[in-house]
């Protein structure tokens, strides 16, 4: 026999074994766990529906004259047999569609059957995302009359607190006027802020007259006088809020501080930042924090940069919270310093009392006078909110007077020693074809076969989370 026809035989030998090998492997195990873990999961969401539906109804029960009327409770029967209906759709596709699938044997329905399984969790678990909200709507209208009386007292001393401010608080006034005495600058927003205060208590007490309006009628419309006593309380709470937030803002006009990115590491996937705290001039390092990786990809261009900075007299709402340059933040505000000319051009010349804090930013001594068209840039890149690294790149983690700072850094002693391991193996031909060799590369035997130099790789090499 030829060698083209010996060829031809194996060729044909091979290509039968492999269709033998396929109509034999029929559906996998892996498969059929998911279709199991699919069934698992939809009598799970089955049961939490029905557990819902059964609370639901027994809340009816309690009044159903009054509530079967009320149009929430009919939305919140249309949803649950909306939701009925979904579920259905879920067990329909795990006894309907996927058991044909499974019975051929045929393997290229394993595909199919893992994303039919994969929609039927889907369907099922969108069924019961909100569900208690549905039992929250009975609960709160049988509320809304079973306890009238205690609804209508807590609206009522919600509205005697937010009497005295809808008419002036004195001692909120006082201080937004001794702020805006020392900090003119604020004084728009801060008396912006008041007025809505003023706004919102006169907007209470509107509600409050009309909340005694129902009170009064009869029959008492439970619901009506219900959800506007909850307006009340919740918007006296709010009301509180934006008091308190007020006040506290006020007391940080007086605090400058800073927060400085001052080292970094990752060790066996767990990333860490350390925070130097400027506070008033005076700093403080911190331990380390354990950081998302998110976080720590947000920032791993921004070492030894400040990424909050609120000097004194600036409202926390206007601090920048972009990573800049420590310091940059105080050139052109004149409670620091001011511009000087020198040589045709301006610089910025920080006054005396606060030379700690120009030193604390830069290091000691470091200090040139930054020019004002560098201070333009900086204002116009955070504006954007975009990093700024200076004028000539020489601040954050590739800068070279962050190279020269924190060379001591755990950041960067981790880098060269990546670096030092790395060059061991690049140095010289001779290294690469050892290299290459030993780990399974294009030069000298590979250890192991194909397939299981594949998966090591991919557990212990790949992108990771």
């Amino acid at each position: 026999m030829s060698r083209a026809a010996w060829a031809g035989l194996l060729m044909l030998g091979a290509g039968l074994g492999l269709a033998a090998y396929f109509l034999t492997r029929g559906i996998e195990s892996s498969t059929l766990d998911a279709v199991a873990a699919a069934q698992e999961a939809v009598a799970g969401d089955s049961a939490t529906l029905e557990g819902a539906h059964d609370d639901f109804v027994k809340l009816i029960r309690q009044d159903p004259s009054y509530l079967e009327g009320q149009g929430d409770v009919k939305a919140a029967k249309k949803s649950f047999e909306q939701r009925r209906a979904k579920i259905a759709e879920a067990k329909a596709i795990l006894g309907e569609q996927i058991p044909p699938l499974v019975d051929s044997g045929d393997y290229d329905n394993n595909a199919r059957i893992v994303e039919l399984a994969r929609q039927a969790v889907t369907t099922s678990s969108n069924a019961v995302v909100g569900v208690d909200v549905n039992v929250g709507v009975a609960r709160t209208l049988l509320d809304y009359k079973t306890r009238h009386k205690e609804l209508l007292d807590a609206a009522r001393s919600r509205l005697a607190s937010a009497g005295t401010v809808g008419a002036a608080d004195s001692t909120l006034q006082t201080q937004v006027d001794l702020a805006a005495s020392s900090y003119p600058d604020v004084k728009p927003k801060l008396d912006s802020r008041v007025a809505d205060i003023r706004k919102h208590a006169a907007q209470l007490q509107q509600s409050g007259a009309r909340l005694e309006t129902l009170a009064a009628a009869s029959p008492i419309d439970y619901v009506a006088a219900g959800k506007t006593a909850d307006a009340i309380i919740k918007g006296g709470g709010a009301l509180d809020k934006m008091q308190a937030n007020l006040k506290n803002d006020i007391a940080q006009l007086r605090r400058s501080v800073d927060k400085v990115l001052v080292d970094m590491k990752d060790e066996n996937g767990r990333y860490h930042h350390k925070y130097k705290t400027v506070e008033n001039g005076v700093a403080r390092e911190g331990d380390w924090e354990e950081v998302t990786r998110s976080v720590y990809q947000q920032h791993r261009d921004h070492l030894g940069m400040t990424l909050y900075s609120k000097p004194e007299g600036v409202l926390p709402e206007d601090a920048v919270k972009v990573a800049a340059p420590p310091g940059y933040n105080y050139v052109g505000n004149t409670r620091y310093g001011y511009w000087e000319q020198r040589n045709g051009q301006s610089f910025w010349v920080f006054y005396g009392k606060y030379s700690l804090m120009r030193d604390v930013f830069w290091g000691a001594g470091r200090y040139r006078g930054v020019p004002r068209t560098h201070y333009g840039s900086y204002r116009k890149t955070v504006n954007t909110g975009k990093p700024y690294f200076g004028a000539k790149k020489q601040y954050g983690t590739k800068g070279t007077a962050t190279k020269t700072r924190y060379a001591g850094s755990n950041y960067f002693k981790q880098e060269r020693k990546r670096t030092y391991s790395s060059s061991r193996y690049s140095g010289s031909s001779g290294n690469r074809r050892y290299s290459s060799s030993r780990y399974g590369g294009s030069g000298g035997r590979r250890s192991g076969g194909s397939r299981g130099s594949r998966y090591r790789s991919s557990s212990f090499g790949g992108g990771g989370k």
